[in-house]
């Protein structure tokens, strides 16, 4: 931040300098990995003290950082008299940023040993390292393209300091594949080009209430497109899987786009010239989807009984919802003329995870003799919510559904019925 600031703002960018120079010192004095979680552990630490005595010596010029340097590398058994061990040829990522060193070092020093270990690295990636048929290069199975991802932005890097044209080729293949150049004409970038993952592994992108009260599938059509994500991408065999269970081919994670954009850059910069952008898709901003989809549990002359589900889709921002009902209208017309005691029609809700309630039949149009019961949720809810509610009148055994508003479409399987309307707020 302090190289990044220096220009724009000294203050600023002196205070970053400061606590950069403090937590390297922390580092190098209190040696070992994070505990601070069981998951993702660091295979090592002297990569990163590696990494930031690099980069202090850039900001500082300070020979003690370069020194430094070389005390890390023989704690890491690299160099002169190991040979170059540094011989795994992995690529910078979320614990490893060796190659990221030695890239550096290579433009710093006048050490034969750090150019050879870079220039071995790159050609490694380049005419070594196994790729798939369709031209990507195969470093593990998960996560494929995260990794020629971030060995393009080094391989750019490389470029830019020394105009090694074979760099900038290698990352040229590596991203055009990556953006559709590739036997399944697809982009592994979410929502770039026409054919691009519909399902990356990723709970939010999905918008899915997996539990209670919505009990929705993370595998229904995800709610939101994850603009820009890189996905794991196809395997040695250039076949991918749009699954969201599968998400060797699927996965998402923020060391994917770190290398993503850092190449991106490169390739707009080498590549872009006299292009503009798109517009950027911004916020979605759509309103909430209100509707409800309903099946006939049971009816007779007497009544009938609803399975109902009510569903309130809040894309921006998801969220529980407050003051929602639906009504339910009927006709009774049948009735007309009879000596008809409203109060002896039941209402009754049977079940309802929400604790719903129903109301008794309420006038809407007493000349046609229109009702209906109103299903209200007192509690805030999400995505879709169930209830099953009854309306029967035991008196008398003249009940018709067929004129009521609300029956129209109602079967025996669930069918979403526009006659059967959503209020927020008392406001339809």
């Amino acid at each position: 931040m302090y190289l990044n600031y220096k220009d724009r703002d000294l203050e600023y960018a002196e205070k970053c300098l400061a606590y950069a120079k403090d937590i390297y010192e922390f580092g190098m004095t209190y040696r070992g990995n994070s505990k601070g979680q069981s998951y993702y552990l660091p295979r090592d630490y002297l990569d990163e003290l590696m990494w930031g005595s690099v980069w202090l010596y850039v900001a500082t010029g300070e020979q003690k950082y370069m020194d430094n340097v070389d005390k890390l590398m023989v704690e890491k058994r690299i160099g002169d008299d190991a040979g170059n061990s540094f011989n795994d040829n992995w690529t910078q990522c979320w614990d490893y940023v060796l190659t990221g060193v030695f890239i550096k070092l290579a433009t710093l020093s006048d050490k034969p040993i750090y150019k050879a270990i870079a220039e071995d690295h790159l050609d490694y990636w380049q005419n070594r390292l196994k790729s798939s048929p369709g031209g990507i290069k195969f470093l593990d199975s998960w996560g494929v393209c995260k990794y020629p991802a971030a060995e393009s932005m080094v391989q750019l890097v490389y470029y830019k300091y020394t105009g090694d044209k074979r760099c900038l080729d290698f990352a040229k293949s590596q991203i055009d594949y990556i953006l559709g150049d590739n036997p399944k004409k697809m982009s592994y970038v979410v929502g770039f080009g026409d054919n691009y993952p519909k399902f990356p592994h990723h709970r939010a992108a999905s918008g899915r209430l997996e539990g209670q009260p919505a009990d929705e599938t993370k595998n229904d059509p995800q709610r939101h497109i994850l603009y820009g994500a890189l996905v794991g991408g196809a395997d040695i065999n250039d076949e991918y899987y749009d699954d969201i269970d599968q998400y060797v081919y699927s996965e998402t994670g923020l060391d994917y786009n770190a290398g993503l954009v850092g190449a991106l850059a490169g390739m707009s910069k080498y590549f872009g010239q006299g292009q503009m952008p798109e517009d950027t898709p911004g916020i979605e901003g759509e309103p909430t989807i209100y509707y409800a989809d309903a099946k006939i549990y049971e009816e007779d002359k007497t009544g009938i009984t609803i399975d109902l589900n009510m569903y309130n889709i809040v894309t921006s921002p998801p969220e529980f919802e407050s003051g929602l009902s639906c009504r339910y209208f009927v006709d009774l017309s049948e009735y007309a003329g009879a000596d008809i005691d409203m109060s002896k029609f039941v209402t009754k809700v049977y079940y309802s995870p929400a604790d719903a309630t129903i109301s008794e039949l309420k006038p809407y149009d007493i000349e046609n003799n229109i009702y209906y019961v109103e299903i209200s949720f007192p509690k805030p809810v999400y995505a879709r919510t169930y209830v099953q509610f009854c309306i029967y009148y035991y008196e008398n055994k003249l009940w018709d559904p067929s004129n009521d508003f609300s029956y129209e479409g109602l079967g025996n399987t669930y069918k979403t019925l526009e006659n059967i309307p959503i209020y927020k707020n008392g406001v339809w």
